[in-house]
């Protein structure tokens, strides 16, 4: 069994050094000058995988899966959506996201972007699935019974990694229909603490990542009347680390470091999604995460690695 399926016992909304992946998902700096800069996690070395290098990694855990492709799950809104399209990207050299990349063309037909949906790569070995859940709503309802169903699947059919995540769409909602934000953000907290038994229950077996709201250029959306401010980001974000907070056991990481690249960079076309850089680097993390700790060549590119046990 690989250490894909350990249950993470630690402070995950800190990044503490009990566990195998150091301050991946929690902290770390840019390292070098801007033509050739890298993200380094403070404690421990990040990877950078190749086609051919995660190709290699999903086809290993097949193996380990009698046969059943590796499982990736994304659940969210646009964001976590490009996070789905980095990954397709990273396997494939296929490009299919137009937030970040300006070069293609978004075609409603080829690419229902507000449904739920299932790549399978047979030649890689892995299957991704999406599941869009944007409002209060869709946490609520068919997006909730579609993670439920994925914490009941059988041991070879569980998915390796979940990440999941939404808030902008909560944000925009409440201005519409003139509430409060701190009205919506209650129960926006109110709809994570109902969620968290079911990503509790996935997190025995699989990593659960929660993508916190990225701050955005509040140039640029301030003028289109959109409550996607800055401080109401943070507003939401609070509520999901005060819930993760006053929760034991329940495995859920809380995806710190994903926020600090997207600040640090601020490469986003739009000022409200991810950027060319920030998405490489953040599908980058989650590959040393899922990948790491599967045994063979890729154990072998350094000392203090994150997430092979070797951190310090």
């Amino acid at each position: 069994m690989w250490l894909l399926y350990l249950r993470h016992d630690w402070d995950v909304t800190t990044g503490s050094r009990d566990n195998p992946c150091g301050s991946l998902m929690s902290s770390g700096s840019f390292i070098g000058q801007e033509a050739g800069q890298v993200w380094r996690p403070d404690d421990c070395q990040m990877r950078i995988y190749s086609r051919q290098d995660l190709n290699f990694c999903m086809q290993t855990i097949k193996r380990s899966r009698n046969g059943n492709e590796a499982n990736v799950v994304f659940a969210g809104d646009s964001r976590i959506r490009q996070l789905r399209d980095a990954l397709f990207y990273e396997l494939t050299g296929n490009d299919r996201d137009w937030l970040s990349n300006k070069n293609v063309t978004h075609i409603p037909s080829a690419y229902a972007k507000h449904s739920n949906n299932e790549l399978l790569l047979r030649d890689s070995g892995v299957r991704i699935e999406f599941i869009w859940a944007a409002g209060l709503g869709d946490w609520n309802g068919k997006a909730a019974a579609s993670l439920r169903k994925l914490a009941w699947r059988d041991a070879q059919r569980r998915p390796n990694l979940l990440v999941l995540g939404s808030g902008a769409w909560a944000i925009w909602e409440c201005e519409k229909q003139n509430r409060s934000q701190s009205h919506c953000v209650s129960e926006y907290k109110k709809t994570f603490k109902l969620l968290l038994p079911t990503l509790t229950e996935i997190a025995k077996h699989t990593h659960v990542i929660w993508a916190p709201q990225l701050m955005v250029n509040e140039s640029v959306w301030i003028s289109t009347g959109r409550a996607f401010t800055n401080q109401n980001m943070k507003i939401y974000n609070n509520a999901i680390i005060t819930v993760l907070d006053s929760t034991s056991n329940h495995g859920v990481i809380y995806w710190k470091s994903m926020q600090t690249i997207s600040s640090l960079l601020n490469d986003s076309l739009d000022g409200l999604h991810f950027g060319p850089r920030a998405k490489y680097y953040d599908t980058q993390m989650l590959l040393n995460l899922l990948c790491n700790s599967v045994s063979g060549s890729f154990n072998n590119f350094g000392d203090n690695n994150c997430c092979t046990g070797s951190t310090s």
